[in-house]
């Protein structure tokens, strides 16, 4: 009895819509409840000096988050850095699955920002519950539970939507 329930258990989460595998850019960060659109940066105009290039690599069972940080022109020295998160994913239900981006690498071109970028990673997430939205080459995720909440604090419970495109 246990093998047949394990194997519908195993049929039926084939079954849900999955996230279609490949490399995803991250289009934009909007707070589900003010509805704030979080800036990527590159414009030193709006007082956002420094670009994030923020990409999603998906597999069969893991996701690896990118990030690319760079200042967008400014000064005589250009700051690099790079972050990686990444984690393991198991789809649990019909548009959700429960995983984790831990960080394995943040790096610099300057050790002042890579102090800096360290004590504010980005995209990073604990193990929890993620809602997924496919829709074409579009692709959301949310963690109403995220610990990353960057700018999104000015409601209670507020929490990021990340916008994907599929590259």
């Amino acid at each position: 009895m246990k093998i047949f329930a394990m194997i519908l258990l195993g049929a039926s989460v084939s079954a849900f819509a999955t996230i279609p595998q490949g490399k995803y850019k991250a289009d934009k960060i909007v707070c589900a409840k003010s509805g704030k659109v979080l800036k990527m940066g590159g414009d030193p105009s709006a007082r956002k000096p420094v670009k994030y290039d923020m990409f999603l690599d998906v597999t069969a069972t893991e996701l690896i988050m990118t990030v690319d940080v760079v200042s967008a022109g400014w000064g005589d020295f250009r700051m690099k850095c790079k972050q990686v998160n990444r984690g393991a994913y198991v789809y649990t239900k019909e548009n959700t699955y429960e995983g984790e981006l831990k960080n394995t690498v943040a790096k610099c071109n300057s050790q002042m920002m890579e102090r800096y970028l360290k004590s504010k990673l980005f995209g990073v997430e604990e193990y929890g519950e993620f809602t997924y939205n496919v829709s074409g080459s579009a692709l959301t995720i949310f963690n109403t539970e995220t610990v990353t909440k960057y700018s999104c604090t000015e409601q209670a419970n507020d929490y990021p939507i990340y916008y994907y495109n599929k590259l």
